[in-house]
């Protein structure tokens, strides 16, 4: 997903703002996962409602509006953005590197859980066929 770093210029404003939103977001992935259970509702009702506010980022498969499509652009670029500016704030040591990417699949998970309807109109839009692992199955893989 994030392969290619971003290209162009940004203001300082914008670097500041786009890397704070983003390390506000994981922050928050952190100290609900402490304070809750990762898989609780008030976890899950916590960190979204940070997502939604700082960092959204909504599906392709809503209609295209002239204005929904430049929103869309504009959520994707401080999104690449934003993960790139914390990617290079946190590769210094191993610990850093760990917290980012543990935070970075939490934020992806929790991102696709909330589109999953999107996600599944996508895979049958292009003729993909996925089986949705049972929570018994990830249980048992995990142990």
């Amino acid at each position: 997903m994030y392969t290619v770093p971003p290209q162009g210029n940004i203001t300082t404003t914008e670097f500041y703002s786009t890397a704070l939103d983003r390390l506000t977001i994981l922050r928050a992935i952190y100290n609900n996962g402490i304070k809750y259970n990762r898989g609780s509702e008030l976890y899950h009702k916590s960190v979204m409602s940070e997502i939604k506010i700082r960092l959204p980022l909504r599906p392709n498969v809503l209609e295209e509006t002239d204005n929904n499509a430049k929103t869309k652009t504009e959520e994707r670029r401080k999104d690449h953005i934003s993960h790139f500016l914390l990617r290079l704030a946190y590769c210094r040591t191993e610990e850093a590197r760990k917290w980012f990417c543990d935070c970075e699949k939490e934020l992806f998970r929790l991102r696709l859980e909330e589109h999953r309807e999107e996600v599944s109109q996508f895979l049958v839009h292009n003729s993909l066929k996925f089986e949705e692992v049972t929570e018994n199955e990830v249980l048992i893989k995990s142990s």
